[in-house]
């Protein structure tokens, strides 16, 4: 009776044992702000020891495209990028870029679905500092951003109504609206300004196409 008790204790012992070596499954850290296409600054945060990763969330729609663009404002911080889906699997990946140490994108990743995506900042090794990430529309790798809001902005654009034979153009509440007159004739406009020069140009912009045209 005796040694069944202590073999009973011992199994007991080790099952415990057992039990306490079982790995837990580790939640996404919880999110720390949210992203939008639009925001005119970026967020701000730290990772570091017992900081190891940060989880912004944003509003993702199919077939759109942005970047993630996340600079080192302190530190020797360098972070790894993942784009989490609505499952929470990632579908794009980034880090630091060749052309500067303190910068990291993930760059022009293209969404699956729509719904609520995530942004999972984690810091490599034992780096640590601060971070201030956007959320960008398109490509990350800009020399300028801006979004033509302000007369006074850095750089801005400014279109002079124009007519001919076959294209009218105009603007109207900050909109410019291209009007083809001629047939099977794909129209455009550039901004005015002989001292507008530029390479590499990216504009992305939302287009509404009014009434059926042929190549519509």
């Amino acid at each position: 009776m005796a040694d069944r008790t202590v073999r009973g204790i011992i199994a007991a012992v080790l099952c415990v044992a057992a039990l306490g070596i079982i790995p837990t499954a580790q939640a996404a850290p919880p999110a720390q702000g949210t992203l939008a296409f639009d925001d005119e600054q970026p967020l701000t945060g730290s990772l570091g020891a017992g900081v190891d990763q940060a989880l912004f969330t944003f509003a993702c729609r199919q077939t759109g495209v942005g970047s993630v663009h996340v600079v080192t404002t302190s530190g020797d911080l360098e972070v790894q990028i993942a784009v989490l889906d609505p499952a929470n699997q990632p579908f794009a990946t980034g880090g630091k870029v060749s052309s500067d140490p303190n910068v990291s994108t993930a760059e022009a990743f293209v969404s699956a679905v729509d719904g609520e995506c995530a942004v999972q900042l984690s810091r490599v090794g034992q780096t640590q500092g601060d971070y201030a990430i956007r959320l960008l529309p398109g490509y990350a790798q800009l020399d300028k951003w801006d979004t033509f809001n302000g007369s006074t902005d850095g750089l801005n654009m400014y279109w002079e109504p124009y007519a001919s034979d076959t294209l009218q153009v105009d603007t109207l509440n900050q909109q410019l609206l291209v009007n083809v007159t001629t047939e099977n004739m794909l129209g455009y406009a550039v901004p005015d300004g002989e001292n507008l020069i530029w390479s590499d140009l990216y504009i992305q912009a939302d287009i509404q196409i009014e009434g059926a045209p042929s190549y519509a």
